[in-house]
């Protein structure tokens, strides 16, 4: 049965909860379901969905009270008849759920895509957290990192992952023409990683390991994909340490920066290893998208990564922040060619039939219906 779904999301940052929106907006719309979205003025999430000529609703509001927006939000259900209303930051509840009060007939969803610190169990938590039928996590871990802070039943959970187009990030981009635009032989030995610079993503620490084991492994190469987030002062700094480091150490011809890529796909496919060296990660997308692109991983044991890497058995693990255990790590990978191809290749099945877009919405169309 076609839904008519409504999503709410007033972020105005762009990172993996906004492009999230998007893909759900996409899969949702190619399997018949309508959509709509409310999003602030001039974000860009709402310059993202327009360009891709998704139904947009731009509105002004405030994150913790704004009856007026609530008032409009509720016209606006009843109006349409929606069926479900999707929110992708639960901090949104807080002006979605007195808009549904007492419209029995509406599902609300929330996505969990982030963790918290603080207990959110009080009575007025409580309150707003009522009106969630269904709360997705991203992982089973993350269910569990959740529960003790959240006013929300066992049995509203349930994990619904972030899904990857397995026929976009495939092995048949591998391509000795393309690494050799990049500036690799087809001997060389590609480490990659990509991501947000950003200290807690863990690039020092690879850096250090890998400039260890440059010296006895002479054709690798370390490519360091994504940029700082613009106007983040210490971000920016970071950044500026990395490159300055990497002078000092003479490593200029073997580490490569390359910033932030639309659409990477191509490289996830001609990296011989790919590297999330993150203190914490709720997720880590990158590593499906690393899996599903034939292409072995080293993650670290944070967050949820642990999880998708079936506790290594579709990939490498190593202990966070620490780049002796990332050198060891990297050491054994490099010597073990037999073993990167059997967790590769378990690696590519598991995301194909766990992580695939189609599969993952089956999975949420069941779940919402």
């Amino acid at each position: 049965m076609r839904k008519k779904i409504l999503h709410v999301c007033l972020s105005e940052s762009w990172g993996g909860l906004e492009m999230a929106v998007s893909k759900w907006n996409e899969i949702l719309q190619e399997n018949g379901h309508y959509n709509m979205n409310i999003c602030t003025p001039g974000s860009p999430l709402a310059r993202d969905l327009k360009r891709k000529a998704f139904s947009v609703f731009e509105w002004d509001s405030a994150h913790y009270f704004a009856p007026d927006f609530t008032l409009k939000l509720r016209r606006l259900v009843i109006d349409k008849q929606f069926d479900v209303v999707i929110l992708q930051n639960l901090r949104d509840l807080w002006i979605v759920s007195p808009a549904l009060c007492k419209i029995k007939n509406v599902k609300l969803v929330g996505f969990a895509q982030m963790l918290l610190g603080i207990k959110k169990t009080d009575w007025l938590h409580r309150l707003v957290y009522t009106r969630l039928d269904h709360l997705l996590t991203l992982t089973d871990w993350q269910i569990q990192a959740l529960m003790p802070y959240l006013p929300v039943p066992a049995y509203k959970y349930d994990t619904i992952p972030n899904f990857v187009d397995t026929e976009k990030f495939h092995p048949q981009w591998r391509d000795k023409d393309f690494r050799y635009q990049l500036g690799f032989k087809d001997e060389d030995f590609v480490i990659g990683v990509v991501g947000r610079i950003d200290k807690q993503k863990g690039q020092m620490e690879l850096l250090k390991a890998f400039a260890k084991l440059s010296k006895t492994f002479t054709g690798t190469h370390l490519m360091i994909v994504g940029e700082p987030t613009r106007g983040e002062v210490k971000q920016e700094k970071y950044f500026e340490q990395l490159k300055h480091w990497v002078n000092q150490t003479k490593l200029d011809s073997r580490v490569h920066f390359l910033g932030f890529q639309d659409e990477p796909y191509r490289l996830f496919a001609n990296f011989d290893l790919f590297v999330l060296p993150s203190h914490e990660e709720t997720f880590g997308f990158v590593v499906v998208e690393a899996m599903a692109s034939g292409t072995p991983v080293l993650g670290t044991r944070a967050g949820g990564v642990p999880e998708i890497l079936c506790q290594g058995e579709v990939g490498f693990l190593c202990q966070a922040q620490s780049s002796q255990a990332l050198g060891k790590a990297l050491q054994e990978i490099l010597e073990n060619e037999t073993l990167r191809v059997e967790k590769t290749e378990k690696a590519l099945l598991r995301a194909r039939e766990f992580y695939d877009r189609h599969k993952v919405y089956e999975r949420f169309i069941n779940l919402i219906s």
